[in-house]
């Protein structure tokens, strides 16, 4: 053979070829190779800068290598089924998250109509065994010096809850006896104050749930039949109020323990127990012609904003939202100031005033319960009555239970 066309310059093919890997991988940085090093290794006779800038330089060996291995039609063809793998791979991976996605949806929905389903059936019997009728213990020269209206903040009953522990106990007998004194003091307050209209809101978590699974083990009964129960105390609770005062309004905000899912990532917006309490609270309450349950108010299924006389209120659970920055919040969301914010969750009585507007938290219901007490937090149970004129807030009762 032409020395002149000798590339591998008398090198066999085998080290020809281990000079060129051994240069690939010093340019690519696999190795931790100098050119002296392979200059040294291969006993090339040349200086290492003569292999560098033959191997390194815009058309030298390196360039070529590559560029040969782009132009060849094996490797065109490697590169096209890479390309086509790649990319059924990702419609395949598209096609399951589309597939599990659809999976929950329908899970969903079926979950919910059938605890639709089951609270019309609830109805029906109670309305058909047990009706209610209005019936209202009121005169009509009394309601004429009704003026005041009353906020009565509900949250936290954790209604289904069981439990018993050094700093305190709950289950539904003592949970109904709260009601009962809650209930006694609230008319009590309205008639010394001469309420006409009384807004109760049930700010969330009115029904224990099972988000954690110390709520799953303290639960009295599975969260359906806690729903209904839940359902059917409001329903007597609201009656009662209706016999003594001239109007009740209803509005309703959803709470994290309701939620369908204990893995909060996992939850769908909306899918919450609690979203059904207007609902059956409508169709058992039928009858009452003062009472009416608002869902109007409803900015979502988490906030509600409404006027009592000249006030402005928003209503929120309160796991969204921090104290520290709720007002901000609320007002750049709906660009509109209120006077209040009200807010549960926190099991805790609080307020405090910020750019004049109030910040009031309620308190809980069912005390200190286990989770409670193993993070370190305790309350008592108390739940606040707000009482209102043309000004604004009058006075404020912290019912303790």
């Amino acid at each position: 053979m032409n020395k002149s066309c000798d590339y591998k310059r008398g090198l066999d093919e085998k080290v020809f070829k281990n000079v060129i890997d051994d240069c690939v991988n010093k340019v690519e940085g696999i190795n931790e190779d100098d050119w002296q090093d392979i200059v040294d290794r291969y006993d090339l006779g040349i200086h290492r800068d003569v292999l560098r800038k033959a191997f390194q330089s815009p058309f030298g060996g390196y360039a070529i290598k590559r560029w040969m291995e782009e132009h060849t039609d094996d490797y065109s063809i490697l590169k096209e089924t890479e390309m086509k793998t790649i990319e059924l791979e990702k419609e395949k991976k598209k096609m399951q998250d589309q597939r599990r996605e659809l999976k929950k949806y329908i899970h969903s929905q079926a979950r919910y109509e059938h605890l639709l389903q089951t609270m019309v059936e609830s109805i029906k019997d109670l309305n058909n065994e047990n009706p209610i009728i209005y019936d209202s213990l009121l005169d009509d020269e009394y309601k004429l010096h009704c003026t005041n209206e009353a906020v009565l903040m509900c949250s936290d009953w954790h209604f289904g809850a069981k439990f018993q522990n050094i700093l305190g106990e709950y289950n539904y007998d003592i949970a109904k006896i709260r009601i009962s004194h809650l209930l006694n003091k609230t008319l009590t307050y309205c008639d010394t104050n001469n309420v006409k209209t009384l807004h109760l809101e049930l700010l969330g978590d009115m029904l224990s749930g099972a988000i954690h699974i110390s709520s799953k083990v303290e639960a009295e009964e599975d969260v359906i039949s806690q729903l209904i129960a839940l359902c059917d105390e409001l329903s007597n609770f609201i009656t009662e109020l209706s016999r003594r005062i001239p109007n009740v309004i209803v509005y309703t905000a959803i709470g994290n323990h309701s939620r369908l899912c204990m893995n909060i990532k996992e939850n769908q917006d909306g899918e919450n127990f609690e979203r059904l309490l207007p609902y059956f609270l409508k169709h058992r309450l039928v009858n009452l012609k003062n009472v009416v349950i608002k869902e109007d108010c409803n900015l979502d299924d988490s906030i509600i904003f409404y006027n009592v006389l000249n006030t402005k209120i928003y209503g929120v659970h309160g796991d969204l939202d921090k104290p520290t920055s709720v007002v901000d919040n609320m007002i750049k969301l709906f660009k509109v100031i209120p006077d209040e914010i009200h807010m549960g969750h926190y099991h805790s009585d609080y307020e405090k005033t910020e750019y004049d507007i109030e910040l009031v938290i309620n308190g809980s219901l069912q005390g200190t319960d286990t989770y409670a007490k193993r993070i370190r937090k305790s309350c008592k149970p108390l739940q606040k009555l707000r009482i209102y004129n043309e000004d604004g807030c009058l006075c404020e009762y912290k019912i303790k239970l």
